[in-house]
């Protein structure tokens, strides 16, 4: 199974590369079937591909592989490179920036409400904030904290004042329907009766 998906895979790269054999091939097909030739796509030759016309618009698959190669070629030979006038070790990988001390833990960094600060500062017309601050002191010593909390609760007005009305009023029409449901079955086949009449009034 892997050797035929490799097998597949080298072919799809090769008709990537060299399209212009592929396409003379299926243009002997297409000139056997009785649709015509396929030659204006390659009437530049193997190198370059035209899909439409030479005057506007061609494509050279195998220049562009060479590209692609020699950029990768070009940077792995400057790997080598510095690999060597390192002296072959492994590159050693450090911390690019730690603000001049040691790493940092979960109390001295930024947290969300320090990011979206801004965003708060723009918008605070349209959300309802509600910002509480606590702190912890020890017992008989009101100087020596122990524990600070700041707590920030935004909500949406527009979705106080527009979303709950819709849904009482779902509620209020769902228990209204719900007083049709009795459960009896005569009720319902007289639900059926009137509503034939009424679509039949209104058909006729």
């Amino acid at each position: 199974m892997v050797i035929a998906q490799g097998a597949l895979a080298v072919l799809c790269l090769l008709f990537g590369i060299l399209p212009g054999g592929v396409v003379t091939g299926l243009g002997r097909i297409s000139a056997d079937l009785g649709f015509g030739a396929m030659d204006s796509a390659t009437a530049q030759g193997w190198l370059w591909l035209t899909p439409i016309a030479a005057e506007i618009a061609s494509y050279s698959a195998p220049l562009v592989f060479l590209g692609v190669a020699s950029m990768f070629g070009v940077r792995f030979w400057v790997y080598l490179k510095e690999r060597r006038r390192r002296g072959g070790g492994s590159v050693q990988r450090s911390d690019a920036w730690d603000c001049g001390f040691g790493p940092t833990g979960a109390r001295t960094q930024y947290s969300a409400t320090a990011f979206v600060m801004p965003i708060r500062s723009i918008f605070e017309p349209v959300f309802d904030l509600h910002e509480e601050a606590s702190r912890e002191t020890l017992p008989g010593l009101p100087g020596r904290v122990v524990q600070v909390k700041y707590q920030v609760h935004a909500s949406d007005i527009s979705w106080r004042l527009l979303y709950p009305p819709i849904e009482r009023g779902v509620h209020r029409a769902t228990r209204l329907a719900s007083r049709i449901q009795t459960g009896n079955l005569r009720h319902y086949l007289v639900y059926s009766f009137i509503t034939l009449i009424i679509l039949l009034w209104l058909i006729i």
